[in-house]
């Protein structure tokens, strides 16, 4: 008698067993869940009893593509641990993360006797995390059988003069706030509004010091090093920021800013930070921040098509 002939006729007590893994090898790291009101033991691994579920195992017809969408309580520790991973570390909280880590999954049905020992088992979906979605105190996991892995698209990276990682990412590397710049405000401008319909206000600091390039040099000369960087202050003492459009350095160390947002007038009198933008361009990667290494682009690349345009 077959697996389910054997639980339609007997009526044995049936649960499921799930199984997040995260990595392979030594460092791999697994999470088990069973339905079963007490923990369970498949093969010495023991499944710990918690309260999830899933919906019905969908197939395509045209792909054999097969999904499931499993809900647990927010709390569970896979859910926590999983959200941890996907924002990852950085200097700078808006930037570009690298995306969660892939995170396997199997769900195993099991027959249990009447005092909770396997009898037999069975696996009925084998994949991968699709994303986590939560809701209160209720995470929702979509799943992909391992038929998506046969239809996932590789991404793509595009060939190109500039940089395409976010300044200050894992795959920039550099650390802005490790090169912030301490400023006094002297004064607030009224803030306006920018024909984006995005607000714009003025600030006007003194530079307590000149930031150094990692050579040593000082940046008096770079009239572009604040454009596209962040103001870093604290309100209440929740530490905040805003982003710099651009600056005059014409007063030099003088600096007046114009921001992306308005600003307390609190602000006047007090320390703030300054951390450079990046243009993205080999020059600057190089003389702001000796971080080539990493550099995304491809700076040799010509200006123009030569085989459409000419190479001269």
């Amino acid at each position: 008698m077959g697996f389910l002939e054997t639980e339609a006729a007997n009526g044995v007590r049936v649960a499921e067993c799930v199984t997040f893994t995260r990595g392979s090898g030594a460092t791999a790291r697994a999470w088990r869940y069973t339905t079963a009101d007490q923990d369970v033991t498949v093969d010495g691994v023991t499944f710990r009893a918690a309260v999830w579920t899933r919906d019905a195992i969908r197939r395509t017809r045209e792909t054999g593509k097969s999904t499931v969408t499993i809900t647990c309580a927010h709390a569970t520790q896979m859910v926590t641990d999983w959200l941890a991973a996907a924002v990852g570390p950085g200097a700078e909280p808006d930037a570009v993360r690298e995306g969660a880590p892939v995170t396997a999954v199997r769900i195993l049905r099991v027959h249990l006797s009447d005092a909770g020992v396997v009898i037999d088992r069975a696996a009925v979906f084998q994949g991968m995390v699709a994303g986590l979605q939560t809701d209160g105190t209720t995470a929702t996991i979509p799943c992909d059988g391992l038929q998506a892995l046969f239809a996932r698209q590789l991404p793509r990276l595009a060939i190109q003069k500039t940089c395409p990682w976010a300044f200050g990412d894992l795959r920039c590397g550099v650390d802005p706030l490790s090169m912030a710049v301490a400023a006094t405000v002297d004064a607030l401008g009224t803030a306006e509004q920018a024909a984006d319909g995005g607000a714009r206000a003025t600030l006007t600091l003194d530079l307590d010091a000149l930031p150094t390039r990692p050579s040593g040099e000082g940046t008096a000369d770079d009239t572009t090093y604040w454009d596209g960087g962040a103001l870093h202050f604290a309100v209440d003492g929740v530490p905040t920021r805003t982003y710099i459009e651009r600056a005059d350095v014409s007063d030099f160390p003088t600096v007046t800013l114009t921001l992306y947002a308005a600003l307390p007038a609190a602000l006047v009198g007090t320390t703030v930070h300054l951390t450079a933008g990046c243009d993205k361009t080999f020059a600057s990667c190089l003389h702001r921040f000796a971080n080539t290494r990493r550099f995304g682009g491809y700076p040799f690349l010509p200006e123009r098509n030569p085989l459409i345009e000419g190479a001269y």
